[in-house]
């Protein structure tokens, strides 16, 4: 069978955002080198030099982001990725308009003032998504060189001024804002609880990894698996240990699993794997394994066990519609194996 390949605009636009971002940092390393150049004290030179290069460093990572995605590695990231990339012109036309005409002679003050306008421009939302998702999928790190370059600029702020009230304002809210960015970042993807991904967080990743199986033609897999009779526990026990149960299960799963692969907790006792890369013949002994770890937990003196749906294929023509039949077809096994006696794995016959 010929493979259709299906083609989504939205990555074009979100390789345009990566540019964006990359020409921002590109822009901080110009100015401040500038700033380097002005400085009437070799402290101060020292500092803006060493602001530089990190922004250079910065442009390294993003240029690895862009050759992922000139390689179909970086698949639609952004819900409205014209939309993101029009904000970020904005601010980048705004950063180009205030430093057009950057005058030498300006304060150590005025420097630091114009350079947290700077700062603030790339605490854009676009950048802290794009953080998440290159280190997810890309395994790229942005989120410690930035946050180490983001306290050294204010502690430099501290250290180089005369703290007036404004700039120790400006300082407190670099680093509330690059704070925020990373909770709301987690509190949209993340489970509270298990600490997991949610529903949101793991379509989201899985629908990135589906396109780049689908390309590659890689052989996906999911499995669905709910805790047995977790209604019982909450009964028995009460409802603070049984999300000691579910915080244990979930750490199970985790310890489990390749760092490659996707597990997120679907709603309720039910959770949800993806696996962007299995051998046909590796899900049913993956399956089988998760299956036994629950089954040998101990909470205290309670155990529990799971029911285990799973299927998998190699996408053909639609990445995001097959990942959704092979996530119902996973999870209509899985109440088949509830049905059948509970604590068991039931596949698909296409999984043997």
């Amino acid at each position: 069978m010929q493979v259709q390949h299906f083609e989504d605009p939205s990555e074009d636009q979100a390789l345009a955002v990566v540019g964006l971002c990359r020409s921002l940092d590109c822009l901080a390393d110009r100015i401040y080198t500038q700033f380097a150049t002005a400085a009437d004290s070799d402290a101060l030179k020292a500092f803006w030099q060493e602001m530089a290069e990190e922004e250079r460093e910065h442009t390294k990572l993003w240029e690895r982001v862009q050759s992922a995605g000139t390689k179909q590695q970086l698949p639609p990231i952004f819900d409205d990725p014209d939309a993101v990339r029009t904000s970020l012109q904005e601010v980048m036309d705004r950063v180009e308009a205030t430093f057009a005409h950057l005058d030498s002679t300006s304060t150590i003050s005025h420097s630091f003032v114009l350079a947290c306008r700077l700062e603030l421009s790339m605490l854009h939302p676009a950048f802290a998504t794009l953080f998440y998702f290159a280190r997810a999928l890309l395994n790229i790190d942005f989120y410690s060189t930035y946050e180490a370059h983001l306290n050294r600029f204010v502690d430099a702020l501290h250290f180089h001024c005369d703290m007036s009230p404004e700039l120790e304002l400006l300082g407190e809210t670099l680093k509330r804002l690059w704070r925020d960015n990373q909770t709301l970042t987690q509190c949209a993807t993340h489970d509270e609880l298990t600490g997991l991904l949610n529903r949101r967080g793991f379509w989201i990743l899985a629908r990135q990894l589906a396109y780049f199986s689908h390309r590659n033609q890689i052989n996906i897999g999911v499995l669905m698996l709910d805790i047995d009779d977790f209604r019982l526990v909450n009964e028995r026990h009460g409802h603070p240990f049984a999300d000691r149960v579910l915080k244990n299960v979930a750490a199970v799963l985790e310890a489990r699993l390749r760092r490659s692969d996707i597990l997120g907790r679907y709603g309720g006792e039910e959770f949800v794997i993806f696996f962007p890369e299995i051998r046909p013949s590796g899900l049913a002994g993956v399956a089988e394994q998760l299956r036994q770890s629950i089954e040998q937990l101990d909470t205290d003196g309670v155990g529990v066990t799971v029911s285990v749906g799973g299927t998998q294929s190699v996408v053909q023509t639609d990445p995001e519609g097959e990942l959704n039949a092979l996530i119902a077809t996973a999870d209509r096994l899985l109440y088949a194996a509830k049905s059948g006696g509970k604590n068991q794995v039931v596949l698909d016959g296409a999984n043997g």
